[in-house]
């Protein structure tokens, strides 16, 4: 086996302790992958034409000191599995694999009698897959979990990665992949960016970064503690965004859409859902933005927005369906900012759901 992975090509002789009295009088030969001199092994098990066969354990000792043992299957003084083989330092495991040569590999490795990464891939024929699964761990919690491709100890190609904090899901994501970084198209999804909230990005990304024409959401996940989604659920999505993407900041044309809570003068909570049609300069709102209204899907409230680098320049109604008569604009936005203050003064969220980046 290579890396580690399997009994080497060497053949030693071992002491061979055997199921009759004829096998005991045997010498069995086997394979070390790392054969030095004052290496002994002990064989337990069957012997066939001087090799060690069929299921039984090999101790390798190095100065009176046990470094690899291997239970499991062996044909021809080779264990092919299924098989587990330990390596040990100072008594202590700090490598084990689990698997056969045409099946699914385990490898666990420890550090400080913790654990510290573990691999899983499948061999066909004898040749590790490039396809792995490591799972990485720190003070013993695991870190992440990559799967995919891999070259040169990189993912490399298809691949997917959660990344853990505390033991809990942080960040998971899956797409293309270049020497472990997202280059490609990709899904991101950052988990409790804000209390009860998730957020999720899909597009192409160039070197780790979220670039060209692509998408964002925030989703509820529990019960708001914000008083404006008092009166969404869980899976709600309350701000979404489709549009032009550079190095992970809103840039170029985009549509938003949100979804919120408001009261009216009355005061009844109401749902609102707002679309804005505009552009962005590094997340910040630039130029004139469109923005439309809809109280718990009634006639649309619609007002024209002018932004200077995110700072709102103007904001003029352009028409309100069952709104009172007035010839004058602003008459009609100051009696329309009475009625639901929160469409005036420029209160259309911003970016801030995506200050966490992709």
């Amino acid at each position: 086996m290579t890396q580690g992975l399997a009994v080497g090509s060497a053949l030693f002789v071992l002491s061979c302790v055997a199921l009759s009295s004829a096998q005991a009088a045997d010498k069995c030969q086997a394979a070390d992958n790392d054969p030095a001199p004052g290496r002994i092994v002990q064989w337990t098990g069957p012997c066939s034409n001087g090799l060690a066969t069929g299921s039984g354990i090999a101790e390798i000792s190095a100065n009176g000191t046990v470094v690899r043992r291997t239970e499991g299957v062996f044909t021809k003084g080779v264990a092919t599995g299924p098989y587990k083989i330990t390596d040990f330092e100072s008594g202590k495991p700090v490598q084990v694999i689990e698997g056969s040569d045409d099946g699914p590999v385990k490898i666990t490795r420890y550090k400080n009698d913790t654990i510290s990464m573990v691999t899983e891939f499948a061999k066909h024929r004898g040749v590790p897959d490039e396809e792995k699964k490591i799972t990485f761990y720190r003070d013993g919690a695991v870190a992440s979990i990559e799967t995919g491709l891999w070259v040169g100890g990189k993912l490399s190609g298809s691949c997917s990665v959660e990344r853990y904090k505390d033991g809990q899901l942080a960040k998971a994501y899956s797409g293309i992949c270049l020497g472990g970084i997202l280059s490609g198209q990709a899904k991101v999804h950052i988990y409790g960016s804000s209390p009860a909230h998730d957020v999720l990005f899909e597009g192409p990304y160039t070197n780790g970064l979220l670039d060209g024409q692509g998408e964002s959401s925030e989703v509820l996940t529990g019960a708001s503690p914000v008083p404006a989604e008092s009166c969404l659920k869980a899976g709600d999505v309350t701000l979404h965004y489709a549009g032009d993407w550079t190095a992970n900041s809103m840039n170029g044309t985009g549509t938003i859409e949100s979804d919120f809570c408001a009261a009216n003068k009355e005061g009844p909570i109401q749902r609102v859902h707002m679309t804005a049609a505009g552009g962005w300069i590094q997340g910040d709102q630039n130029g004139e933005t469109l923005v439309t209204y809809a109280i718990d899907g009634g006639a649309p409230i619609r007002i024209k927005r002018v932004y200077d680098h995110g700072a709102l320049v103007s904001e003029t109604l352009l028409d309100q369906a069952g709104a009172e008569q007035a010839k004058d604009s602003d008459v009609k936005t100051e009696s329309l900012c009475k009625a639901t203050p929160w469409v005036c003064s420029g209160n259309m969220t911003k970016s801030a759901p995506f200050a966490a980046h992709p």
